[in-house]
């Protein structure tokens, strides 16, 4: 296959990205697909111009004209590309997804910096959107709730109701992870109020899967499984990956550890196959569980470690977090007590300082159980006060 060729069926055709026929870039056909990293593009010697950086997906040397650049230097990149291309990779290449929309933002994700280009309050908010996806899934739930609620003030109004609806969809998830199940829900009402017949089905899908994770966590696994079963219905590629692995979720809670455990080698399989970095650990996460729950916790630790890897390398402290739960899981059942608790205490400080509430729940059961398996009963009291405190202050 052509360079020319790789290059189209790879980022697809310039005119696909707005590029008005027959004005190409020049070095279209010669670009080579490096990294994700900043790269300098250059010019013919007939346009006699500097060095000018040119649009990055982590492509080298696509260069632009004076009639129809990707990239030049008075208007910069194009922002509906970087939106889209963004959003397009956000399961498969998270940094790169994030630099992308950054280049709207300007440096430090600045929204009125004098050297970024003047972009419309819509790519804007657009960005912001990616932003607080990426900021989610890792974990950063301050920062993701900020992104939301500047992404939504620049998205009202512009025709963009299926970025709000993403915008809602996150918040909701926030609001279950500080067990808020109150608002979760008005935010995914809120969202679904944003869709209409003609909008993307990945918003459906993705409050289709808030919805779903807020019915599980409120007990109602029947409601939990009918969301699940219609966005399955709609999805495809890397969202199949993600509701096997909140398939694998519910029926693990449901009491059905056998069938969570198919669902994660489906998730497994799913996500490597669709390239999904975002699902992919937490696949490991459940099929440990899984394997836990049925009684095998020595097989259970390979997944758990591999996953934490994957985890680590994705600087995701939110599946981090969640797959130290289930290693300290493996230290209960193999009652390996002295080991587990220290884990456990740094679970569950590294959820208390996300504030992932819901999490640090969880971290604290485990802490109170192991102090009282070790005999520090005076330690184990004061957890078990502390927990009964916490879900006093937010009930489920």
């Amino acid at each position: 296959m052509s360079q020319l060729a790789q290059n189209n069926a790879i980022f697809g055709t310039p005119e696909a990205f707005g590029v008005p026929n027959g004005l190409i870039p020049y070095n279209w056909d010669k670009a080579v697909c490096v990294s994700a990293e900043p790269t300098v593009g250059y010019e013919p010697a007939c346009f006699r111009r500097k060095l000018v950086p040119c649009w990055n997906v982590g492509v080298k040397a696509l260069g632009s004209d004076d009639k129809g650049a990707l990239y030049n230097r008075r208007k910069g990149a194009d922002p509906a590309f970087l939106n889209q291309r963004a959003w397009t990779i956000r399961w498969s290449d998270r940094k790169s997804s994030v630099d992308l929309v950054q280049q709207i933002l300007g440096p430090n994700d600045r929204l009125a910096n004098q050297n970024a280009p003047k972009y419309p309050r819509r790519d804007k908010g657009l960005a912001l959107r990616t932003l607080a996806w990426q900021a989610k899934w890792r974990g950063a739930l301050n920062e993701a709730e900020n992104k939301c609620h500047q992404g939504l003030a620049r998205l009202r109004g512009e025709n963009a109701g299926d970025a709000m609806a993403d915008c809602y969809s996150i918040l909701g998830v926030i609001s279950y992870s500080r067990r808020d199940l109150t608002g979760a829900r008005d935010h995914v009402r809120d969202g679904f109020s944003c869709l209409s017949e003609n909008s993307a089905v990945a918003s459906r899908i993705d409050l289709l899967a808030t919805r779903a994770n807020i019915e599980r966590y409120s007990g109602r696994l029947d409601r939990a499984y009918a969301c699940l079963t219609e966005a399955m219905s709609l999805a495809n590629g890397a969202e199949l990956a993600r509701l096997e692995h909140n398939i694998a979720r519910a029926t693990l809670q449901d009491g059905y550890p056998q069938q969570s455990l198919e669902h994660s080698e489906s998730a497994l399989m799913l996500a490597q196959k669709f390239n999904n970095r975002v699902i992919l650990p937490y696949a490991f996460e459940t099929m440990g569980a899984a394997l836990i729950d049925v009684g095998q916790a020595d097989r259970a630790l390979d997944p758990l470690s591999r996953g934490l890897a994957v985890a680590r390398d994705e600087q995701d402290h939110r599946v981090e977090c969640q797959l130290l739960h289930e290693i300290c899981r493996v230290h209960m059942a193999q009652q390996e007590f002295k080991t587990g608790l220290p884990l456990a205490v740094g679970g569950q400080k590294t959820a208390r300082d996300m504030g992932y509430t819901l999490w640090e729940t969880k971290f604290l059961e485990l802490v109170a159980y192991f102090q009282d398996q070790l005999g520090q009963t005076e330690a184990a009291l004061q957890s078990f006060k502390a927990l009964v405190q916490m879900r006093g202050n937010n009930p489920t």
